[in-house]
C-alpha cells in the first residue's frame, strides 16, 4: 500500500485525466489548441488589415462633430490656445517645483 498510484492506475487506467494517460495525449491536445487558436489569430489579424479605416475612439468623434456643427469650416487661429496651453505648463512646472525650493531652503 506504499504505491498509492499504483492503485489508481489499476482501477481506472482508461479514463482521461488519470495517471495513466501519460503526456503523450495532452500534447496532442495542446498542438490541436495552438493550431486553433493561432488560425483563428491569422484570421481575425487579416481581416483587421482588410477593413476600412476604423477612426480613433467615439469621444473625439462626437468632439470632432462638435467643433464642425458649430463653427463649420471656418479658418480658426489657435495661437491663444498654444499660449493657454503654455501658460498652464509653466504653473504645472512651477507648482511641481516650489516644494522641493522650500525643501531644500529649510534643510
Amino acid at each position: 500500500m506504499s504505491d498509492s498510484a499504483g492503485a489508481v492506475r489499476s482501477i481506472r487506467p482508461a479514463v482521461p485525466g488519470s495517471l495513466d494517460t501519460g503526456t503523450a495525449g495532452r500534447r496532442r491536445g495542446s498542438v490541436q489548441t495552438v493550431a486553433v487558436a493561432c488560425t483563428v489569430a491569422l484570421a481575425l489579424g487579416i481581416a483587421y488589415l482588410l477593413a476600412p479605416p476604423m477612426g480613433t475612439d467615439l469621444s473625439a468623434q462626437v468632439a470632432r462633430g462638435d467643433f464642425v456643427a458649430r463653427y463649420g469650416l471656418v479658418p480658426i487661429d489657435f495661437r491663444l490656445g498654444f499660449l493657454i496651453l503654455a501658460a498652464l505648463y509653466l504653473v504645472a512646472v512651477i507648482g511641481y517645483l516650489t516644494p522641493d525650493i522650500l525643501a531644500r531652503r529649510r534643510g
